[in-house]
């Protein structure tokens, strides 16, 4: 990409250069051990550096062209595909879930005694993007964990398949109580074919 002064595309460098403080700092306080940032608008460059050192354990400096491991990429996409539906006015981020997924409208959860109870609260499209929604990967070792992996929820066929087997499902805790890294993109996913009339795979197209 070429790169240009910000201003000519309508950026201000003296925000980017928050972008650099914010960078410098979470190196300093040992956040992170090296941060690479590239930001490009209109397709010109116009902020490309890096800061710290390439490993927690490593004294070499970080290059802007060292490569990185990086997983759950498709997370970022779903995000940015689902703000845009956002932007058309689509959905409100207070919109219930059920409103677009009413497969998913007895939701239940475990109680202190391990008694399955109704959620006081529905989960909202804001709860749903910022993974507090209740939900889970069934990676963990509770009851609720242990019943995601016997619902072979990756072996499903379609979407709705997959739906339909998350409408068994308890949730892990009340909507909006807690942070829990978990399907809610899957479900997003699921959301946009909705909203969109195409599958997912078109619509990311």
């Amino acid at each position: 990409l070429e790169k240009v002064d910000p201003e000519l595309v309508g950026v201000s460098s003296e925000r980017l250069n928050r972008v650099s403080e914010i960078s410098k700092n979470y190196v300093t306080e040992g956040k992170v051990p090296g941060i690479v940032t590239m930001i490009a608008r209109k397709g010109k460059l116009i902020y490309f550096e890096a800061y710290g050192n390439r490993g927690v354990n490593s004294k070499s400096k970080i290059k802007k062209n060292d490569l990185f491991r990086i997983y759950s990429m498709t997370k970022p996409i779903t995000a940015i595909a689902a703000m845009q539906l956002y932007e058309k006015g689509k959905f409100r981020l207070n919109d219930p879930i059920t409103k677009y997924l009413p497969e998913l409208n007895n939701l239940k959860r475990y109680n202190s005694k391990g008694e399955l109870i109704d959620n006081k609260t529905e989960i909202t499209m804001q709860q749903l993007l910022t993974h507090t929604a209740g939900f889970t990967y069934g990676w963990g070792g509770g009851p609720v964990d242990k019943k995601y992996g016997e619902a072979n929820l990756w072996e499903s066929k379609s979407s709705k398949e997959f739906i339909d087997k998350v409408s068994s499902l308890p949730l892990l805790f009340e909507p909006g109580t807690k942070w829990h890294y978990s399907i809610a993109v899957d479900i997003t996913g699921v959301i946009i074919e909705r909203l969109s009339g195409k599958n997912f795979s078109e619509y990311l197209s």
